[in-house]
Formats: structure tokens, C-alpha cells, sequence
């Protein structure tokens, strides 16, 4: 999310939506006070869950809205029981891993999601491997792959 002119078809939506912050540095619109982050934790329903591979955007809505869960966006720089044990220390109820960092059984105190996968058999095969969400650009796709599946 660069600005919060969210949509009235997610918002309108009984299912839980994942809300990526997107606030680097280094990037052009950087909100050092992390105002954006804090909006969408405020508009945040039951179940929306916070992501960021910001650490300091998630540690300022985790001060601020405690009860609103976050997730550390991580790639392969790491292992992913390495960024498991940093988000639990952190107080994030879930890390989004890139899609090369999950290659076995995932069997974690908070929940794992993975992203980008767009792929029907990848999406089944890291269902098997017990993934909490999988993010896709293809959403029908990977929902009929994985009801078929079961």
C-alpha cells in the first residue's frame, strides 16, 4: 500500500486481508513517522494482519495498536527458522517468506505465508508442506488447484 484509497470491494469482504506496507528508506514517498502503516493498522478488522520488510514500520505499529497482528516480509538472505525465531522475538504473529526459503515441512509457533506463487503445483505442494497462506497473483487459479486437491 503506498496510500490508503483502499478498496471498497477488500473492505467490504468478510475475508481477512493481508495489508503490505511498502516504506523503504531508500524509496521516493518514505514516511519516516510510518503514518501510513499506523492508518491501516487503525482501519484493521478482525483477522487483517499488517506486513512489512520494514522491522522499524512494524515496531512502531506494534507500540502504538498492539493487538493488531503483524508479519516481517523475508527473503533468502536468511534461513527461514532463522526469521521465524526473529519475528517470534519481535512479537509478530507471522513471516512471509519467499517463495525458495520454504523446502520442507513447516512446523512453526506463528504463521507462515509465502509469496509470489502463481503456479497450481507449487501452490499443492506447499499446502502439503502445511504453509498458512500462499500470496499469488492468480487467486482463482490457486483456489481451484487447491480445492481440487483436497
Amino acid at each position: 500500500i503506498r496510500n490508503c484509497d483502499w478498496s471498497s470491494d477488500v473492505c467490504s469482504s468478510d475475508l481477512p486481508v493481508q495489508i503490505e506496507i511498502k516504506n523503504y528508506p531508500f524509496e521516493h514517498g518514505f514516511e519516516p513517522d510510518h503514518r501510513l502503516a499506523l492508518e491501516a493498522a487503525e482501519r484493521a478488522r478482525p483477522g487483517d494482519i499488517i506486513t512489512s520488510s520494514n522491522p522499524k514500520t512494524l515496531e512502531t505499529v506494534r507500540r502504538v495498536f498492539p493487538e493488531v497482528p503483524t508479519g516481517l516480509i523475508v527473503e533468502g538472505s536468511s534461513s527461514l527458522e532463522e526469521a521465524v525465531d526473529g519475528c517470534i522475538q519481535a512479537g509478530h504473529s507471522s513471516v512471509v517468506a519467499e517463495r525458495g526459503m520454504v523446502t520442507e515441512v513447516v512446523r512453526f509457533e506463528i504463521e507462515t505465508y509465502v509469496w509470489t506463487v502463481n503456479e497450481p503445483s507449487e501452490a499443492i505442494e506447499l499446502a502439503q508442506l502445511g504453509v498458512s497462506g500462499i500470496i499469488t497473483d492468480d487467486a482463482p487459479a490457486i483456489a481451484d488447484a487447491l480445492r481440487d486437491d483436497q
